[in-house]
């Protein structure tokens, strides 16, 4: 279901429903930017019964697509943080929300990510911390291939073993995926 009327700032308004969760992003053409304020939404797509309607002919798939992908990294960064435990480092809790969130990566098996992931839930020596900084300033997310290498070689240097209290194949909140993002509506801002 979509509709649309003529708009001073033109964009499109989605509504997508993931989870039982209602959501709402705006795409502001001016800007570029995916607005996701509800206030700022709202006064956007605020209008009276009386409106008329306008039908722009416009393209709404490309932009989609782009506001899928951007709420997608959202929804599924803030799961990957939630995962991380409190009681460890900042670099071990940024780590944890890398390898998370590149659990379905590509190019790396998903045991080698699993287990790293593991590991790094665990306490560690306050003196191996600086190192955990050097390899996040160094890799972060743009090169996951040798971050994940180079953690591997980090673990296998000290020795580091997950204990195994907890199973993360059965405890970790699943990744939204994109056949999840159900679209309930759009309106187009002309």
């Amino acid at each position: 279901m979509h509709s649309g009327f003529a708009s001073s700032k033109p964009g499109f308004f989605f509504h997508f429903r993931v989870r039982g969760q209602h959501l709402w992003r705006l795409y502001d053409e001016e800007s570029g930017e995916v607005l996701d304020s509800l206030l700022a939404i709202y006064k956007r797509i605020r209008c009276d019964p009386n409106t008329g309607r306008v039908e722009s002919g416009r393209d709404v798939h490309e932009i989609l697509a782009q506001v899928k992908e951007e709420l997608l990294l959202e929804l599924n960064s803030r799961i990957a943080a939630s995962e991380a435990p409190t009681k460890l480092f900042k670099e071990q809790r940024d780590l944890v929300a890398i390898l998370g969130r590149n659990l379905k990566h590509p190019t790396v098996p998903h045991e080698d990510s699993l287990e790293l992931l593991q590991t790094l839930r665990e306490p560690m020596p306050r003196t191996l911390r600086r190192e955990l900084r050097g390899l996040l300033d160094a890799h972060a997310d743009n090169d996951y291939e040798a971050l994940v290498s180079e953690l591997a070689s980090f673990v296998a240097r000290y020795d580091l073993v997950a204990d195994g209290r907890e199973d993360l194949h059965e405890s970790a909140e699943e990744e939204v995926g994109e056949e999840e993002l159900e679209l309930v509506t759009y309106l187009d801002l002309a």
